[in-house]
């Protein structure tokens, strides 16, 4: 006969092998998450972005080459354009004569593509801008009402870093934006990576990441905008296998927590070695790997990611031009 204390211990250790198996299984899905093997072809929606370089809007290029140009993006199926048109001063302003060619350069890029979008790319270090000033929030507008209203740019993409989590003045600003602005003009904002709390509050122990953005905070900013392009890139990892797991999980956590807004995730093609990037981990190839394999994750929703978006135009080569095409775009 066997003993009650070997029933229960057979018990307790049939009950603790379940519990580890549970374990496990939600742990297994909620870190890694099971896979398909779709190709990059099947998640481009031909929306992708670019950054373009300042010298477009201030210097005057031959018709010819703003023709090539749009063409080469439109062969890319870059719809999504975001051109240097700052930064802004610690004031809130800009001299027009930073954007002075903009208006002709769009016109001639418009007839080219009636289809693509260009938004004036605004930026500037939070800590040199108070967007607490009314005063500096109110010049800002005016720039971006002038840049829409006259000079003919469909989009404002605002690229202010870093934005903290719970930056009550940017809110205010993109509240002013969606009471100022035409309806049709598109606002688009570049963020720091999302990370759900339940991760954030480890990151700290394992990644020198100084700053990110909350899911609450990314719903608070979607519902104000128009789309959302995710800077991740410059996040000092030297390990290609670990940026292209950053990118993956980003892409499962924003995809499948943001509906609100176009969501494009950012590819970094720059190559210069500084102590936030290294371009052997951070790169076309692991970014876009990244990506593929996040919105293949079972836990991701592809429904609302967007495209990619490449940082940036002017250090892109036939080399990562050919990476992009294999992986995405063909």
């Amino acid at each position: 006969m066997i003993s009650k204390f070997f029933k229960f211990t057979i018990k307790l250790v049939f009950s603790l092998v379940v519990l580890l198996a549970i374990f496990f299984l939600v742990g297994y899905y909620t870190f890694i998450g099971f896979s398909e093997s779709n190709s990059g072809q099947f998640f481009n929606k031909k929306e992708n972005a670019i950054w373009l370089r300042h010298a477009w809007v201030e210097e005057k290029f031959p018709e010819e080459e703003i023709v090539e140009l749009v063409n080469n993006l439109k062969s890319k199926n870059i719809k999504h354009v975001y051109v240097h048109s700052g930064p802004f001063e610690n004031d809130g302003t800009i001299k027009p004569q930073k954007y002075i060619e903009a208006k002709r350069f769009l016109e001639i890029a418009k007839q080219t593509d009636p289809e693509m979008i260009f938004y004036a790319w605004l930026g500037q270090i939070r800590g040199k801008i108070s967007l607490d000033s009314l005063n500096v929030r109110n010049n800002m507008q005016e720039v971006m009402k002038d840049l829409t209203e006259d000079v003919g740019f469909k989009g404002i993409h605002i690229d202010i870093e870093p934005i903290e989590d719970d930056d009550i003045s940017f809110l205010n600003l993109l509240d002013t934006l969606n009471q100022e602005l035409h309806e049709d003009i598109r606002i688009s904002v570049a963020l720091e990576e999302m990370i759900p709390h339940y991760i954030g509050i480890f990151m700290p122990l394992f990644f020198d990441i100084k700053s990110y953005n909350s899911t609450e905070f990314y719903k608070e900013v979607a519902s104000k905008t128009d789309q959302i392009a995710i800077m991740t890139y410059d996040t000092k990892v030297n390990s290609p296998w670990i940026y292209r797991e950053l990118v993956r999980m980003e892409t499962i956590f924003v995809t499948k927590s943001i509906d609100q807004a176009e969501i494009l995730i950012g590819i970094p093609v720059y190559e210069d070695i500084r102590s936030s990037f290294n371009p052997e981990a951070e790169n076309v190839f692991t970014g876009l790997n990244g990506v593929i394999s996040g919105l293949n994750s079972t836990r991701s929703n592809p429904d609302n990611f967007t495209g990619v978006a490449l940082y940036a135009n002017w250090e892109m080569d036939d080399s990562e031009w050919q990476i992009y095409d294999t992986y995405w775009n063909n």
